[in-house]
Order: structure tokens, then C-alpha cells, then sequence
């Protein structure tokens, strides 16, 4: 039985921040081991981030004995003023040379890290890394220009891929001061955070514990692909 109850003010997103992408060299069951650039784009316009679920309700005894739910992947719309077109010719997979672009029929191979933050009206923050990740082809589109000014807006699909059973690495600023954590203003928490993709928590202790004033477990949100039961007593 609850024993208290306790009044919440909960802060909302403002803006989203810069994007980040890096190029991944290879990876395996157990490492991953992305190029040496992370790139930083101010482009951004929204970011929309869906999970992609399979739901299965099991029957028993002529009634739901459980509701099973799984993330299978995650889904992120992306819009943004441009991006750079060695980037976009880098994830989509085309060759390049000598500013000519061959862009052929074959399947989408590279795989990119994916990050971005966003900032609530509180001043807290929160800062993701999509470890894998393939951009999903979309429609290009082409215009004259009018006398009104323009608002340029490009958008992209992006596949979060499970690594590990983990698609998603989540840092929440509000959230780690629960733990006796006081990270520093976002603009140079993000400046390390996103140094170098992160796939495991290992990768994130010595950044984290730089800042723990108390005592508890580090706010860290792994987003696995796994599989949440609902069982009816």
C-alpha cells in the first residue's frame, strides 16, 4: 500500500540541441569500434523518436494471463535545416570521388552512431546516443525559389538498431541529481558526452562519477530490447 503521496511539477522540452553522427569501421558481438571524427550539426529542427513494439496477449483459462511487449527497434524522424553532403553520401552508402556521387540499387550497409540533447525549460537536459543506426532512403524534393524568404527543411528516417539488446543510452540531468549526482551545465557535460559513442555502461562510469556528490546509482537510462510482462494475479 502507498504510504505517501507526493506533489510532482515535472519540466518540459524547449529545444533540441545539436545532432551527432559517427561512422561505424566495424563491430562485433562484443566491441564496437566507430572512425575517428564525431561529427556535430547545428542543423536541427525536430527530432521525433519512436519504438517500434510487437505486442502478443496470452489467453489462459478464458482469460489475459499476460500482455508481452517488445521493443524491436526505434524508429527517428528528422528533420533539419541540411546536412553536410559528404555525411549524407557517407550513411547513405554512395561512392564519392572528385565531387562526383554514384548512388546505386544495392542495400544500405553503413551503420552510424546517432546522437543528440534537448533542454527543458528548467535548465536541465537530457543527452542520447543511438549506438547503431541506417538511414531509411526518403523522398527528395526540389524547388524555385519564391519573394518570400525561405525556412529550408530537410528530412531524414533513421533506423535505431539493438546492439547487445540495448538501442538506446539516455543521460537526464533532473534524473541524476536523484542519485546524488550534480552534473555541470549542459553545454559542457555535452561537450563530453559526446566525445565518442557509448553502447555500455562501462564506457560512462569514469564520466559520471566525476560528478557524484552522494551516494547511489549512476542516472543512466539503458533502453533495451526487452520484453515487459504485465502478469494478472
Amino acid at each position: 500500500m502507498p504510504k505517501e503521496m507526493r506533489q510532482e511539477r515535472p519540466s518540459f522540452p524547449i529545444t533540441v540541441g545539436n545532432i551527432y553522427f559517427c561512422l561505424i569501421k566495424s563491430r562485433n558481438n562484443n566491441s564496437i569500434e566507430y572512425e575517428d571524427v564525431v561529427y556535430s550539426v547545428p542543423t536541427a529542427k525536430t527530432i521525433g523518436l519512436t519504438q517500434n513494439t510487437a505486442e502478443q496477449d496470452i489467453w489462459a483459462s478464458g482469460e489475459i494471463y499476460e500482455a508481452m511487449v517488445r521493443t524491436n527497434y526505434a524508429t527517428i524522424s528528422l528533420s533539419t535545416v541540411s546536412l553536410p553532403q559528404h555525411l549524407v553520401n557517407a550513411i547513405e552508402g554512395a561512392e564519392s570521388i572528385d565531387g562526383i556521387t554514384i548512388n546505386k540499387t544495392s542495400d544500405v550497409e553503413k551503420e552510424f552512431a546517432f546522437g543528440f540533447w534537448a533542454e527543458n525549460n528548467d535548465g536541465s537536459y537530457q543527452c542520447f546516443w543511438l549506438p547503431v543506426c541506417k538511414l531509411t532512403p526518403t523522398e527528395k524534393s526540389y524547388a524555385t525559389r519564391t519573394a518570400d524568404l525561405p525556412d529550408p527543411e530537410v528530412s531524414y528516417s533513421v533506423r535505431g538498431i539493438p546492439y547487445n539488446n540495448i538501442w538506446r543510452i539516455k543521460f537526464s540531468s533532473a534524473d541524476a541529481k536523484l542519485y546524488g549526482i550534480t552534473p555541470p551545465e549542459r553545454q559542457y557535460f555535452a561537450e563530453k558526452f559526446f566525445l565518442s559513442p557509448m553502447y555500455e555502461m562501462s564506457q560512462l562510469q569514469s564520466l559520471i562519477s566525476e560528478y557524484r556528490t552522494g551516494t547511489g546509482d549512476a542516472s543512466v537510462a539503458f533502453a533495451p530490447l526487452s520484453t515487459t510482462k504485465t502478469k494478472k494475479d
